[in-house]
């Protein structure tokens, strides 16, 4: 909170009025606000105030400019501790102004701020606190508009306050300011065409009249499984061009425990030369929604916030309880950041011991599906979700290993054998078990490799809650590995883009030719949509003997088994 230009405010008893005016008047120079000094002795230790109404009310009175301020200022002023949060002084105010009988309309001008020994580190206008603290008097840029970033900057603009969102990419950026998002996401497309240009302007840099920046860019895993900071540390270095005092820093990126302490916070220090928690404020927020549902859920999941120090969570708290009822304060930024990776790392674990039950299954030839519906069945304590053909997504395949990163670090002996990264290699290997299992049919069937067509269905990395997001799908694992034995591979998704499935190599055709003369079907996500198809008269037009590999269980296998000249696999049995 130490404000470097304080001194510029401080006069002595013998100051006289006109030199205390020029003072006041001066003061703008050096953004501080104006209309009062601080009296104080040799020693720069506070004696006093003088306002511009003290001023005037003693020229009214007769009293000459030249005239020594000591016998005209406030020698009992109303200050505040440095150690109160921003919100604890303003309701503070009203009580204060009682003990010193001054209350008027519960309104002090400017509030001055003292640490420990009594030495003034800053002064607010009223009015610059309450807007600091009311949360829709702030400009927020938003940093990175992904499916993080751009969710939570139409979310904030919807509600109210101006955003901006900085996106690098000049193609994305102009089909934003178009209306038009770069991904699917239910209600996201009208949503950013109500605001874009009036709430939500999208630009490619940091405005100097923000005061609240979210950092929103990506934190993907390098080859060595860590997260690359590498856009973190671009995002910061652009927000310490711009940083001022009182600004706020929000992280919303998934980061390793200890990032914002170690990483973020010194780095803005260095680089623009103020202190984290009395210049500038910084917490950490995680994003905890799921694709699909995300401008849904940001409304409804509780916010988790950390701070750096009290005034660093109050803030964030003021801006996100303008648009979510639940919010859930932590002690501090680490607590924060465990909480994020434990939540996704859990999902996946729980995911992996369901697709070790299939892998398990498939020695018995046992239908796994059927055996968890059993297993939840009237048990209401611990629901298993269903198998599936492994666990992509961009969160879920990252975060178990920056959630490991934390327990290599510890000192248990248990330290090197983490869980979480054992439910990960549990998951990557389902796509290959399940190529093993196709290739070994498609052999059975005498059917030469070269001649053999394969239709993908399903290319998003999940269908429910339907999404157009193909980054780390297990589609695409499992499509990796086929390329390699030259199969003729065609793929169709009823929500992600044409030109992204084509981009990896695969002729995307409509469901009636996909299945003509299709040696294997393969659905590969759980899209609601797929349980409308005409699966029967669909597999009619396949090239019998042909395999169904139904991975989600759309269509019951005895059903399937039905008809004539088709093979069918599930994730953990074939018939």
């Amino acid at each position: 909170m130490t404000n470097p230009s304080i001194s510029e405010l401080f006069v002595n008893e013998d100051s006289t009025i006109e030199f205390v005016m020029n003072k006041m008047n001066s003061a703008v120079n050096f953004n501080l606000p104006s209309g009062i000094v601080l009296v104080v002795d040799e020693f720069s230790k506070l004696l006093g105030v003088l306002t511009d109404g003290d001023i005037r009310r003693s020229l009214i009175a007769g009293i000459p400019l030249y005239s020594e301020i000591r016998n005209i200022y406030i020698k009992d002023p109303i200050v505040f501790s440095s150690e109160l949060s921003y919100k604890e002084i303003l309701h503070k105010i009203p009580q204060k102004l009682l003990e010193k009988n001054r209350y008027k309309g519960n309104i002090l001008e400017k509030i001055v701020i003292v640490n420990n020994d009594g030495y003034v580190i800053n002064v607010f206008d009223f009015m610059q606190l309450w807007s600091q603290y009311s949360a829709k008097h702030r400009n927020i840029s938003v940093i990175g508009l992904g499916y993080v970033g751009l969710t939570l900057a139409v979310t904030l603009a919807d509600v109210g306050f101006k955003v901006y969102g900085i996106e690098k990419n000049n193609s994305i950026s102009e089909s934003l300011k178009n209306g038009k998002p770069h991904f699917f996401e239910v209600g996201l497309e009208p949503m950013l065409k109500l605001h874009v240009n009036n709430n939500l302007e999208i630009v490619n840099s940091c405005p100097e009249i923000s005061d609240v920046f979210i950092v929103a860019v990506g934190t993907p895993l390098g080859n060595d499984f860590k997260p690359k900071l590498d856009d973190l540390q671009k995002a910061i270095e652009e927000i310490a061009q711009v940083l001022t005092f009182g600004n706020l820093i929000i992280l919303r990126s998934t980061c390793p425990l200890g990032t914002c302490r170690n990483f973020v916070v010194p780095k803005l220090e260095e680089l623009s030369g103020l202190k984290c928690g009395k210049d500038f404020f910084v917490s950490f927020a995680p994003e905890r929604t799921v694709e699909g549902k995300a401008l849904q859920e940001l409304k409804i999941i509780p916010q988790i916030i950390g701070g750096y120090d009290k005034n660093s969570q109050d803030l964030t708290t003021n801006i996100f309880s303008e648009f979510c009822p639940s919010i859930i304060p932590v002690e501090n930024l680490e607590i924060a950041e465990m909480a994020k990776l434990i939540n996704n790392s859990f999902r996946d674990l729980k995911f992996a011991f369901v697709n070790e039950l299939s892998l398990i299954c498939e020695q018995y030839n046992l239908d796994s599906n059927q055996v968890v519906k059993a297993a939840n069945q009237g048990y209401l304590r611990d629901p298993l979700p269903v198998p599936s053909p492994g666990v992509g997504g961009a969160c879920l395949i990252k975060d178990p290993y920056i959630y490991s990163l934390s327990a290599k670090e510890s000192i248990t002996e248990f330290s090197n054998l983490s869980l979480s990264i054992l439910g990960r290699k549990i998951n990557e290997s389902i796509p290959r078990n399940l190529f093993n299992k196709l290739n070994l049919e498609i052999n059975r069937l005498n059917k030469k490799i070269n001649d053999v067509k394969i239709f993908l269905v399903g290319f998003a990395f999940k269908g429910e809650p339907e999404t157009s997001d193909i980054r780390n799908s297990t589609t695409i694992d499992f499509l990796d590995i086929l390329k390699k034995y030259n199969y003729n591979i065609y793929g169709y998704d009823p929500v992600a883009d044409k030109s992204d499935i084509e981009n990896l190599g695969v002729k995307f055709v409509e469901y009636v030719e996909g299945f003509k003369n299709a040696d294997c079907v393969c659905i590969m996500n759980n899209h609601r949509s797929y349980s409308n198809l005409d699966i029967f008269n669909l597999l009619e037009l396949t090239n019998k003997p042909s395999i169904y590999a139904d991975y989600w269980n759309i269509f019951p296998s005895f059903e399937i088994k039905k008809i004539e000249g088709i093979r069918y696999l599930g994730l953990s049995f074939s018939a």
